[in-house]
């Protein structure tokens, strides 16, 4: 028994030390100590900051699923004294209420019914607690010290892999807000609208996710990396002559054509900023790509710059689409005035089909309480 453990042991380190996606490491634990530790699923959260309110991610691994979450709020939660403490614990009880694991959108939802003991792990690194696993069984006393010796090892495996996964993330917040400074230096917008398109694609996306049709390919990871990604949509504009980006009057066809490119200058942009990255960094940029180079195509076929239509342009795009013209419509410029929010959900809607995804329209008339909302807390920016 010795030997087929420490065989495991080895094949996590192995794998733990050329892997930089966290979401393949859960896999790999899962499927490999599934005879060693009593559990029903493993959670393993990554603190990405250490402020009070972590912002972190959330990785789950049942039987069938795979799933990425968006959590807040820790020192709210049973995993208060882990990270203070830096020590392991079992915890004999239902936990289903618990802050940290109530999944929005969550297909784990259900399994937090069943579960009677838990096991928390931490990832400690440099005397940081930099995450926690949390093995989770539907049997009552599942876990003994032999367990969080067995725990603390594998915590210890995948240190390497951690570190790296929170260096992609602190790559892509670092790419958002450089990136997304040089849009606002370069044209005529505030960071502020910036911020409102994330949260109206957040908005857009989350709502979709509710849509049969979506629920396979929008969760909680998608929603995080559009928020993200969509910060970057007009990153070309950098390479757009100011006489024609910052002219007052109307364009002539000929500098239109110009405006156009910074679709393919955007898409270029990002795809050269990605070439060396791989894991989650990459899957992030190639959705920062689709929506830089597609989000002005129309779902009729009559956009730009390729006039893709329906479903060939990427839904990453279609969500975005709805998002930017929207807050274009209700914001100022020097060239016009804000139009009220509720009239330019109007003109949205009566796009819908045309220019827009009728699917994201329905999305968007969704949540347009939460849209009005977060109009009102950005009100003095617009």
């Amino acid at each position: 028994m010795v030997e087929i453990l420490l065989k495991k042991i080895s094949f996590l380190i192995e794998k733990a030390n050329m892997e930089q996606d966290m979401k393949n490491i859960v896999e790999i634990i899962y499927n490999t100590f599934d005879d060693c530790i009593s559990f029903d699923k493993i959670c393993v959260i990554l603190f990405t900051d250490n402020k009070d309110d972590y912002s972190n991610y959330v990785i789950c691994k049942n039987k069938s699923t795979v799933e990425y979450g968006f959590k807040s709020n820790l020192y709210k939660s049973y995993l208060k004294d882990i990270i203070k403490n830096k020590k392991s614990k079992i915890i004999n009880m239902d936990i289903k209420n618990d802050i940290s694991f109530n999944m929005r959108e969550s297909n784990f939802e259900d399994d937090l019914d069943k579960v009677q003991s838990n096991l928390y792990i931490p990832i400690i690194s440099n005397e940081i607690c930099k995450g926690v696993i949390i093995f989770y069984s539907s049997h009552s006393n599942a876990y003994s010290e032999k367990d969080i010796v067995l725990g603390e090892i594998i915590a210890n495996c995948i240190v390497v892999s951690l570190e790296k996964c929170i260096l992609d993330d602190g790559l892509i917040i670092a790419c958002v807000k450089g990136f997304a400074k040089l849009v606002e230096s370069k044209d005529n917008v505030t960071g502020k609208h910036i911020e409102r398109i994330q949260e109206i694609s957040k908005i857009l996306a989350l709502n979709l996710s509710n849509n049969e049709k979506y629920k396979n390919i929008i969760n909680n990871k998608y929603i995080i990396d559009i928020y993200h990604s969509s910060a970057m949509h007009d990153i070309g504009k950098v390479g757009i002559p100011d006489g024609i980006l910052l002219k007052q009057g109307k364009l002539t066809p000929e500098e239109f054509d110009v405006i156009k490119t910074h679709t393919i200058i955007g898409a270029d942009v990002l795809y050269k900023a990605s070439t060396s990255l791989s894991g989650r960094a990459k899957d992030f940029f190639k959705m920062a790509i689709d929506i830089a180079i597609a989000h002005h195509e129309k779902f009729d076929g009559t956009g730009y710059p390729y006039g893709l239509y329906g479903q060939y342009i990427p839904l990453a795009a279609r969500i975005v689409s709805v998002a930017d013209v929207l807050d274009a419509l209700s914001s100022k410029r020097p060239y016009k005035m804000a139009m009220d929010v509720e009239e330019a959900i109007n003109i949205v809607v009566e796009e819908s089909g045309k220019h827009f995804d009728s699917d994201v329209v329905e999305a968007l008339i969704i949540g347009k309480k939460d849209i009005l909302e977060t109009y009102d807390k950005f009100k003095e920016e617009i």
